[in-house]
């Protein structure tokens, strides 16, 4: 089976993009850092991030976003 591995890395700022992908991983998926009322985990919060942080993204990296988008982002 062909599985797809894809990393989250949960954007807090320009700082916490300085993670590497783990051996494996075909796409980084940079999501918000901020964490839902009632969870104890970032995720699912609907929040964006600022997405200018992604311009320290290395060139040719594979990526995705998530986390607050809407139509009004681009």
């Amino acid at each position: 089976t062909n599985v797809a591995l894809w990393q989250v890395v949960h954007v807090a700022g320009r700082g916490s993009l300085g993670i590497a992908a783990a051996p494996g991983v075909g796409l980084l998926l940079f999501d918000s850092a901020a964490v839902p009322k009632g969870a104890s985990v970032p995720g699912g919060s609907g929040v964006a991030f600022d997405w200018t942080a992604l311009s320290a993204v290395p060139k040719g990296t594979p990526f995705g976003v998530a986390g607050g988008i809407k139509a009004g982002h681009w």
